[in-house]
């Protein structure tokens, strides 16, 4: 719903303003006068009678002095002079223990308008204080680890079960910290430092992919671990990518040959994602371990396909195998 609303003039507006100005001012001396009675009523006396013979009147013993202030308002914006009364008072150290002590109603009555006139405390609204940050539970905290650092550290064994609140485990509420819990983040962040960042050099993971996962699409067997020369067949895996980046692809093989060499031979190649990456000719060879390999750019997830194929080449000869 819209309602209309009056507009006022520049005028009008301008003589608004500076009456309440006016207003203001002329309310000020009087809030002032009321503040130095309630001062000279309450809070004075306190003061001459237990704290100005060793701290006014000439008196400066620890080199604090309470009557060096023109006046109460220059008096109430030292906030380091009265965060010192506030605080001896409050552990009962002022007045010493063989001196005159006010009783716990002048003692509560001097601390509340400390409170209340230098600190700016309000009973009525207190102030909550700053909100907590709360922590990571140990789920979020290993994969932030993992996004992070590429460190896959064990949370379970570092550090205890989570609390839950309402049946979950990232209630913020309950995920406070405990000193114990303190002690166990600041082990587990050597830990991960240590496996992230080697003072032995770099060290390049791999990421292996066994012979069984490459399947044949047109073979009944689950794998096939030899191939042999004289058929065309393509050997596909799927496998899991950890993470984003260059990869050297590297295809180890064998040739198992017969008793005597052979001219028989065949080409080997490597696809990724049916681009062919790199190739080799294979010739009669018997247990030698040969290296297909080249770099590529891979994602992480299962989504990329690797494959090699065989395809024939020179036939053997007659009389060879």
């Amino acid at each position: 719903m819209l309602r209309k609303t009056g507009i006022m003039s520049p005028a009008v507006a301008g003589w608004r303003g500076v009456a309440a100005a006016l207003l203001a001012v002329a309310m000020q001396p009087e809030e002032i006068r009321a503040q130095e009675a309630d001062f000279d009523k309450s809070i004075e006396p306190i003061l001459a009678e237990f704290c100005y013979d060793c701290h006014a009147d000439g008196a400066d013993k620890g080199d604090f002095v309470m009557d060096a202030f023109p006046n109460l308002d220059e008096r109430l914006k030292d906030r380091e002079h009265w965060l010192k009364v506030w605080e001896n008072m409050r552990s009962a150290l002022m007045p010493p223990a063989k001196k005159p002590q006010p009783d716990d109603a002048q003692r509560r009555a001097l601390l509340a308008f400390i409170e209340r006139k230098v600190f700016g405390l309000d009973p009525k609204n207190p102030d909550p204080g700053r909100v907590t940050i709360r922590r990571l539970n140990r789920e979020e905290y290993r994969n932030t680890i993992k996004d992070l650092f590429a460190v896959d550290f064990d949370v379970d064994e570092a550090f205890p079960p989570d609390d839950t609140g309402y049946g979950f485990d990232t209630i913020g509420d309950v995920l406070s910290i405990s000193p114990l819990l303190m002690e166990k983040y600041l082990e587990a962040a050597a830990d991960v430092v240590e496996k992230a960042v080697s003072v032995e050099g770099p060290k390049i993971p791999t990421q292996w992919i066994a012979v069984e996962q490459f399947k044949d699409p047109e073979s009944e067997k689950a794998s096939l671990k030899w191939v042999p020369f004289e058929k065309a067949r393509t050997l596909k895996a799927k496998p899991w990518i950890d993470h984003d980046g260059e990869y050297q692809v590297r295809v180890e093989f064998a040739i198992r040959g017969s008793d005597e060499a052979s001219s028989h031979s065949a080409n080997l190649s490597l696809h990724l994602d049916g681009q062919k990456l790199t190739e080799r000719m294979l010739g009669w060879d018997n247990a030698k371990v040969l290296v297909l390999q080249t770099n590529a750019k891979l994602t992480r997830g299962k989504d990329h396909e690797i494959s090699f194929s065989i395809e024939p080449g020179e036939p053997p000869q007659p009389g060879e195998k």
